[in-house]
């Protein structure tokens, strides 16, 4: 006998109108700025959306997002610091290509390979990080790896135009190790907080806080990026810097 599974249209559909409106207002901030009135319209109509949502789901048969799950405290913190983890890592990935080849004259092949550092780390350190998080727990690699992704933030954020190429490498394995570090025990904390049947559910949510939290730090960085860059060229030309050496110097 086959039994008719439960779909939840208006819960999917809801969803969609939730999160694309918002995408689109976040990647436009950079462009217009908060202030847009469209960006404000998108926001608000983002911001109703989800409003019936949570209606929509609180009441559905079979939700596409079982509410229920964020009563779970490790749940919802693993989800948070998903979010926030792709903030940073949208951040690192867009800001390290200009500084590499606006800010000191690499070739776009040659800081593409530079780049790969943070992929190749994590590919190499997650393994392990999966195996140590299943023997100790997740708590503690979960956060040595943000310490460590921080620092290496950090000490990007010092790097000069004349800075050789293991200065930049050696921050980036830093942060690819950071990364490696959390990921796996945090994905493991999302799932072991699920009943089976949810594990497609949790899943997805994982999946959607990586994106949303990609298209928030490129928006936000972005945004800070260019009004950071404008301040100080203006500052460096009242210096009476030239202004080719001006716009590489606010660059970096």
């Amino acid at each position: 006998e086959r039994r008719a599974l439960d779909f939840d249209a208006l819960g999917t559909v809801t969803l969609f109108l939730t999160i694309a409106p918002f995408l689109v207002a976040v990647n436009q901030v950079p462009h217009l700025g908060l202030a847009a009135p469209s960006v404000g319209g998108l926001l608000a109509a983002s911001v109703a959306f989800l409003a019936l949502f949570l209606y929509v789901e609180s009441r559905a048969k079979a939700p596409i997002l079982a509410l229920g799950l964020f009563r779970d405290a490790g749940f919802t913190g693993a989800n948070i610091s998903n979010f926030l983890f792709f903030v940073a890592h949208a951040a690192l990935t867009f800001l390290v290509r200009f500084l590499l080849i606006r800010g000191m004259g690499y070739a776009p092949i040659s800081a593409g390979l530079v780049v790969t550092t943070v992929p190749v780390m994590r590919i190499i350190v997650a393994p392990a990080a999966g195996v140590l998080a299943d023997r100790i727990g997740s708590a503690i690699p979960w956060g040595v790896g943000l310490a460590l992704m921080a620092a290496g933030l950090a000490a990007l954020s010092l790097l000069t135009a004349s800075a050789g190429l293991a200065d930049i490498v050696w921050r980036l394995m830093v942060v690819g190790t950071g990364a490696a570090l959390f990921e796996p025990p945090n994905n493991s904390v999302i799932m072991g907080a699920v009943p089976q049947e949810r594990l497609g559910t949790a899943s997805a949510v994982v999946a959607t806080g990586r994106q949303i939290g990609q298209s928030v730090g490129l928006a936000v960085t972005s945004a800070v990026f260019v009004g950071r860059q404008t301040w100080h060229v203006a500052a460096l030309a009242r210096s009476g810097v030239d202004p080719a050496e001006a716009a590489v110097r606010a660059l970096v």
